[in-house]
């Protein structure tokens, strides 16, 4: 026997108190479980005090389970649900039963062998060298998509063309370089090679549907600097790289919508190319109880790409010689225009015995640039009504204009 009566159905039942709208709304309802077990172990050697031999590795074992908790079905005439009846994302694919653990789970084991040395050439300056080999699992929600299910392995689906595997991303990785340290200085220059095989790449639409692939090899080298520098009331940091990230190779025909004959020999997208960093900080330090200090930020990048063809394309509108109208496409450089973020900061603390209190101003985007974008983002855009409607498109992220906050901390200790 129902307490529900005529009046809840047709006034409160679909939007009120019983709150059946969220529940029938629901396409799916998933819990996610990862496990992961790790044996490591390290050892070093060490002939002499200026010679040092150190090398290592990991033994990894994961396990990451999707677990799909069946909905109710809801009895829109009596605005009851069933008790039995219920339904999954599985259930909507038709060819997969809910719980089948093929499907919903997946089992990575690795090794991740390491070595380095060390040689000190002084007192104050060394060189270094690291040669280590790394694994890079799929997450969950690379082969498991929320509405659709998890991905068809093609172990299992040997017949079906949208099946596919994800194996895990390996990574080699060789660097050495030079340091120099004093009292109050540091400095280190290295260079580093990492290549990476069955690299795990993702694109995510307006939907928040996610695709991943393992698309292939890429290089990544580069050098990287260093300094660190303090005296007396003054602290200044720096860090600069320079790299060169390209796609060697691909496991795929197509990349998300492009020929992979052109993605090869591009530079890799949303990861750039020329990065700097810098800060600057000067302590007042007038009296031991009350602290000033004030500083500078720098944040700059540069060749940053946003497709794997380095290019995209805007489609004007033509009318031709029959008076039709006709999208032509033009190709541009999908390259951001550089970053660059200048801020500054002043802080003044204020020393109890049992209460300190930090009085705060954050001034962030000094010198924004209309034109100053932060990052790029390959999606889809259903909503527009051109030809790129419901295609993967570069589209970019808009750096936040100057802005000015202040803020208090209140410490007790």
């Amino acid at each position: 026997i129902s307490n529900v009566t005529a009046q809840d159905r047709q006034l409160w039942a679909p939007l009120g108190i019983h709150n059946y709208t969220s529940r029938v709304q629901s396409i799916y309802d998933y819990d996610t479980r990862v496990d992961n077990f790790s044996l490591f172990g390290r050892m070093t050697w060490k002939p002499n005090s200026a010679f040092t031999l150190q090398g290592g590795s990991q033994l990894i074992y994961t396990v990451s389970e999707v677990i799909e908790n069946p909905i109710p079905l809801l009895d829109f005439g009596t605005w009851q649900f069933f008790d039995v009846a219920k339904r999954t994302t599985a259930d909507l694919k038709g060819d997969r039963k809910f719980g089948w653990c093929n499907d919903y789970l997946r089992k990575y084991l690795y090794l991740t062998p390491w070595i380095g040395v060390n040689y000190n050439l002084t007192a104050d300056m060394n060189l270094f060298a690291r040669l280590a080999h790394a694994k890079k699992e799929p997450a969950i929600l690379d082969w498991y998509d929320s509405s659709r299910g998890p991905l068809l392995q093609a172990k299992y689906y040997p017949d079906s063309e949208e099946a596919q595997s994800l194996n895990s991303e390996s990574v080699n990785s060789f660097e050495f370089g030079t340091s120099y340290q004093a009292t109050n200085f540091m400095a280190n220059v290295g260079y580093y090679y990492t290549l990476f095989d069955n690299k795990i790449e993702s694109v995510i639409d307006m939907n928040d549907r996610r695709t991943t692939m393992n698309a292939g090899r890429a290089l990544f080298q580069g050098i990287e600097c260093e300094a660190k520098y303090r005296f007396k009331n003054v602290d200044f940091s720096s860090a600069i790289t320079f790299a060169r990230n390209r796609w060697e190779k691909m496991n795929v025909k197509e990349i998300f919508g492009s020929d992979a004959s052109q993605v090869v020999g591009k530079v890799v997208p949303f990861s750039p190319e020329r990065m700097v960093t810098m800060a600057l900080n000067y302590n007042f330090n007038s009296r031991q109880s009350n602290q000033a200090r004030l500083g500078f930020r720098l944040n700059y990048w540069d060749e940053y790409y946003g497709t794997y063809t380095n290019n995209y394309a805007v489609y004007e509108k033509i009318i031709g010689a029959d008076n039709l109208p006709y999208w032509v496409p033009r190709y541009l450089k999908a390259k951001l225009p550089y970053f660059l973020d200048v801020s500054a900061q002043f802080s003044y603390t204020i020393k109890a015995q049992k209460v300190d209190v930090t009085f705060r101003i954050d001034a962030n985007n000094i010198l924004n640039r209309a034109d100053n974008f932060m990052r790029a983002q390959y999606a889809i855009d259903y909503t527009r009504n051109d030809k790129l409607a419901g295609k993967y498109n570069w589209y970019v992220l808009q750096a936040p204009l100057f802005n000015m906050f202040f803020t208090t901390e209140i410490a007790i200790h």
